[in-house]
């Protein structure tokens, strides 16, 4: 049997000393791989740098562009986004146009967003369309849409049926939502399902919520609740609002706290009207005063 030691004695110190040491190397270690890492990655940046500066790689002068955008380096990354896009890489012309926009230059940006589009990079298609919804010719910036759409980028198709409805073109803007839930996009498949309770097809409706809310997504969730709630039935809707509140959704823990509120819960209300009020929800905010007042004069 091994001796044992006084926690006090002298073996003992020298344990505690040997693990104190252990551990200080395994810190070190640790900030030496650490350090390694951050010189791999500064060696990676310089040689994608080196490459654009030397070779003119598009890729690389993308790159090393987006390195500097994202690294609040704007500016600087100007001029490698356009050696970028002049050699045709697509994306390097549209992010040159969300610069330009940002700096106010609006006709720059709109010259980048259609050369862009042009070269067929979806995404730029999209905000070439925007831009002539605010800033330009309206009736113009669906055909944008409807080429990102056509370019399968589920958001142009969302884009789509937007402008569709603002011009009362509704089987049009219905076709559009379709088509991008199709790619599994969760703000076309919710108006898909709007439209379908719109026309009476609840069931349809109902399952199509209940599929995106299976999945974790707190807005398809609500809108179940609603439906539910809309035919008055309160006790199927309670548990997708929880399920919608529970992925923070605001308006659904709304929802729960005024419920709360109207059955004098106060405290059940109170809990949901803060989480919907933490969430940056000003009515629940206001709401949660007035469940305070009516619980102290209680």
């Amino acid at each position: 049997m091994l001796p044992t030691k006084d926690p006090g004695s002298v073996g003992s110190f020298q344990y505690c000393k040997r693990g104190f040491v252990i551990k200080k190397i395994l810190l070190t270690s640790w900030l030496f791989v650490l350090h390694s890492n951050l010189w791999a990655v500064n060696d990676g940046i310089s040689l994608i740098k080196q490459n654009c500066d030397i070779q003119k790689k598009a890729s690389d002068c993308f790159q090393y562009a987006y390195y500097l955008d994202k690294n609040n380096s704007i500016n600087d990354s100007l001029q490698y986004y356009e050696v970028a896009c002049k050699k045709n890489h697509y994306k390097a012309c549209n992010n040159l146009g969300l610069i330009y926009i940002k700096k106010g230059e609006k006709k720059k940006s709109k010259e980048f967003f259609v050369q862009s589009c042009a070269g067929k990079y979806n995404r730029a298609c999209i905000n070439l369309g925007i831009w002539e919804s605010k800033y330009g010719k309206r009736a113009e910036s669906g055909k944008f849409f409807e080429l990102a759409c056509e370019g399968l980028e589920a958001l142009g198709c969302f884009y789509l049926g937007i402008f569709y409805e603002k011009e009362d073109q509704i089987k049009k803007a219905k076709e559009a939502y379709i088509k991008g839930c199709s790619f599994n996009e969760m703000e076309n498949c919710l108006k898909v399902g709007l439209f379908e309770l719109a026309e009476g097809k609840k069931k349809e409706a109902q399952q199509r919520f209940l599929t995106m809310c299976e999945k974790s997504l707190a807005r398809p969730c609500r809108y179940l609740a609603y439906s539910y709630l809309k035919d008055a039935q309160n006790k199927k809707a309670q548990p997708y609002f929880e399920k919608s509140c529970d992925l923070l959704d605001s308006l659904a823990c709304q929802v729960l706290g005024e419920q709360y509120l109207a059955d004098q819960k106060f405290e059940e209300s109170q809990k949901y009207l803060k989480l919907s009020c933490d969430l940056r929800n000003e009515k629940a905010c206001q709401l949660l005063k007035k469940s305070n007042d009516s619980n102290l004069k209680k």
